[in-house]
């Protein structure tokens, strides 16, 4: 763990994210817009839905898009920066 995280909440330090003590690791910025039990918005950009990979960062190279076709999702991974998709 880089930095510090709360647990329980999801707590913006830095880089990090910590959900429900899952820490996704240094990748991924979320704006205030985490829903644990649906979806995961991340810039605006890609729609996971119930997928969170622990321990490792998530698999934004390979857009896991649930509910969504494979064109809307080379079209997401291409609008992530690119600190998202490591």
């Amino acid at each position: 763990i880089d930095q510090a995280l709360l647990v329980g909440k999801v707590l913006l330090v830095g880089k990090a994210l910590l959900v429900d003590q899952a820490l996704l690791g240094k990748a991924l910025l979320i704006d205030r817009a985490l829903l644990v039990d649906r979806a995961l918005l991340i810039d605006q950009a890609l729609l996971v839905d119930q997928a969170l990979l622990v321990g490792k960062a998530l698999l934004i190279d390979q857009a896991l898009l649930y509910r969504v076709g494979k064109r809307r999702s080379r079209l997401y991974t291409r609008q992530l920066p690119k600190m998202c998709r490591r």
